[in-house]
């Protein structure tokens, strides 16, 4: 009888301890999980303007997913170049709310909001997410733009109606 209890409480205890092994080896790779995603945003800089005539536009992605709406997402990975996210027709003096969001896992990468003359008139860092709002200095197109350089990762930029 006495070694039936032995057993028993030995089961229990071995079992115990392979639960407690298992959700150790999880926390453990949930933080290095977090800990690469962390490591490779500090990675992620700003584009270098001088690099980009705004007044154009073409890219070139290793991999693109399109979103259904201009309010979801783009997914890429390895973005070079300059594609275009939203525009707005505004008179002088008029406003316009400017919604936009960055995830970016690698690479350079900014969205800006260019005027008809293609001069930059806000510049949005990455991996940021917000709200902003523009006045028109001049009547005419106003664009939300994403520039990167071996970007990597997802955004959106929308003028808010």
């Amino acid at each position: 009888m006495k070694n039936k209890y032995i057993l028993i409480v030995s089961v229990i205890v071995v079992i115990i301890g392979i639960l407690l092994l298992k959700n150790l080896y999880i926390n453990n790779k949930n933080i290095s999980i977090a800990n690469d995603t962390k490591a490779s945003k500090e990675n992620v800089s700003e584009i270098d303007m001088k690099k980009f005539d705004l007044s154009k536009k073409g890219c070139y992605w290793e991999e693109y997913a399109a979103s259904a709406s201009h309010k979801d997402p783009i997914k890429f990975k390895k973005f070079d170049g300059i594609y275009d996210l939203d525009t707005i027709k505004l008179k002088k003096g008029d406003w316009a709310n400017l919604c936009f969001n960055s995830d970016i896992s690698g690479g350079s990468f900014n969205i800006v909001v260019v005027d008809p003359k293609a001069n930059v008139i806000k510049t949005i860092k990455p991996n940021s997410e917000g709200k902003t709002t523009i006045q028109a200095n001049e009547d005419g197109e106003y664009k939300v733009k994403m520039l990167g350089d071996k970007a990597s990762g997802k955004a959106f930029g929308y003028w808010e109606s």
